[in-house]
């Protein structure tokens, strides 16, 4: 699995070939469109990301070693809009992969490093920032 660094490096090289926010933000979708949906028992309140404007539901699945302990953490979201599931799955792209420990330490860097931080609404900017705490917290939840 690709490290932070190096996730942080292929988004940053993939964003600068997109010549403009345009091309960027239907790229964004496009993650969305590949993520796939959750069934309908995965959209469950609980599942649910508060202080996103539009719904936004986040499912955590821990893979464990052969003692049973969580090596990592593979993260999947859906929403109710094509902009914000395609944010989603870029956030959860970000972390996913990685153990529980690497997650909760890791602040979302890649935003200021590929453009993101400028340019959402700052309603989208705190969902963002609301998926990135729950993402941590369900890491926390991991590991004890």
């Amino acid at each position: 699995m690709a490290s932070f660094v190096e996730k942080e490096s292929d988004l940053e090289s993939r964003f600068n070939r997109l010549p403009d926010w345009e091309l960027k933000y239907k790229y964004i979708m496009s993650l969305g469109e590949k993520a796939g949906t959750l069934s309908e028992e995965d959209k469950s309140p609980e599942k649910l990301v508060r202080g996103c404007q539009s719904q936004v539901w986040l499912v955590a699945e821990p893979t464990k070693d052969h003692e049973g302990k969580i090596e990592s953490i593979q993260y999947h979201t859906d929403s109710d809009s094509a902009i914000t599931k395609g944010l989603a799955a870029l956030v959860a792209g970000y972390y996913s992969g990685e153990a529980p420990e690497d997650i909760v330490s890791q602040e979302p860097t890649f935003l200021a490093k590929i453009g993101l931080d400028t340019h959402l609404s700052p309603t989208r900017s705190n969902g963002i920032l609301a998926m990135v705490r729950q993402i941590k917290q369900l890491a926390v939840v991991a590991m004890s």
